[in-house]
């Protein structure tokens, strides 16, 4: 069951390097968080560009864990001034690839049921392929499609459950200490950096599993990212 065993891979990356990932999502997420806190009240154009600022941090926190995981997936040990390089380096085709896929499972899902599905699940590992492989839009979906192949609707099922179990834990702020309050705020943001890094190692894994197994490579052989 692709779920269950991402899951526990997930988790042992994610242990192992918790203060690391902790760190680097809680920047990327504060950040967008300040930024929206202090820019909130205006509109317009400097409004787009506030949203757009936040876009592109917490992209690329969620590349810069996702590289890091997939390093340590191989078996080698974090280098994360190389992986938030590589993840820059990457940053353009990387923020192409997420919203074209966010407007196209969008509109499928408002459309038709079955076509945002499909979506999710070919689509699922796009942006880890362009920040690993450094591979163009078009290239990291057709990646991303051929390496969930033959699991998609497994693949679906686990994109699902980790979103439900994501949005559950968010709402336990709110439930425990209320809503509006300082206190609440600095939980939220700090429950939505943990839940972020571990979805990011999540991906990685969810990339990686089946890259070794369709590419028939060693992990340590399966990425050129830091050659």
């Amino acid at each position: 069951m692709i779920f269950k065993a991402t899951v526990q891979r997930s988790w042992t990356v994610y242990k192992r390097h918790f203060v690391t990932f902790a760190a680097v999502e809680a920047f990327f997420v504060y950040t967008p968080n300040l930024i929206l806190a202090n820019l909130a009240p205006a509109s317009g154009i400097l409004s787009g560009v506030a949203l757009l600022i936040v876009f592109v941090l917490m992209l690329l926190g969620y590349m810069t864990i996702v590289v890091s995981a997939f390093h340590i997936l191989r078996d080698q040990p974090i280098f994360l001034q190389e992986s938030m390089r590589v993840s820059c380096g990457g940053l353009l085709p990387a923020f192409a690839v997420g919203v074209v896929s966010l407007v196209c499972m969008l509109t499928g899902l408002a459309l038709c049921l079955f076509p945002g599905c499909w979506a999710i699940a070919a689509w699922a590992v796009a942006v880890p392929a362009c920040a690993v492989e450094r591979t163009g839009v078009i290239s990291s979906f057709k990646r991303s499609a051929h390496l969930t192949a033959g699991k998609r609707w497994e693949t679906l099922g686990a994109m699902l459950g980790i979103s439900v179990i994501a949005f559950a834990a968010l709402l336990v702020p709110g439930k425990v200490l209320g809503h509006g309050n300082p206190t609440h705020v600095i939980a939220e943001i700090a429950l939505t950096a943990l839940i972020s890094a571990f979805f990011a190692v999540f991906s990685a894994t969810l990339y990686h599993d089946p890259r070794a197994f369709k590419d028939g490579l060693a992990a340590q052989d399966i990425a050129g990212v830091f050659d």
